[in-house]
């Protein structure tokens, strides 16, 4: 989600004429609510389980990129970058938890390194993504709602994967 924002940044700053601190707040708010999201996901992991917790996540990134892409406000915005943030937190913390605990201690290592190389290859994704959007054409009022609404395509194979893998044995 983070990835796809960086894209869609210009287009929204015109879309909705937002001033720096407006503009500041719409990048960062992300930011903020995966920080609580990351203090808050652990216990709530332990207490319900990681693929509670990791279904819920994936919820959350399916409406708020669904709810970005038909903002039309700042507020309404904000509020899907909340949302997202709060899913962000959850999966930063509760995904290697989850995958430490399933894998065999002798690839537990491998595992969790290849959840970081997955992170960082849905960046490269997302830019891409981002790139293809601008390079189709199209009407540029509407190129930052593709952005910010294609966030939703990957979450949903990862809610239904959610729904076959093990509990976490602890």
């Amino acid at each position: 989600d983070g990835s796809l924002f960086t894209g869609a940044v210009g287009f929204i700053e015109t879309e909705f004429r937002l001033n720096e601190f407006e503009l500041g707040w719409a990048v960062t708010s992300m930011a903020v609510a995966s920080t609580v999201s990351i203090f808050i996901s652990g216990p709530l992991a332990d207490r319900f389980g990681r693929r509670t917790v990791l279904r819920l996540a994936t919820c959350m990134f399916v409406v708020s990129a669904l709810l970005a892409a038909v903002s039309e406000n700042l507020a309404t915005l904000i509020a899907a970058r909340l949302m997202s943030g709060l899913g962000v937190g959850a999966v930063l913390v509760t995904a290697p938890m989850y995958i430490a605990e399933i894998s065999p201690p002798a690839w537990r290592g491998r595992m969790v390194s290849f959840d970081q190389l997955f992170i960082v290859l849905g960046i490269l994704v997302a830019f891409l993504s981002n790139w293809f959007i601008v390079r189709i054409g199209g009407a540029a009022e509407w190129n930052w709602r593709w952005m910010l609404g294609i966030g939703a395509v990957p979450a949903i194979p990862y809610f239904f994967a959610l729904l076959v893998v093990p509990e976490s044995p602890r």
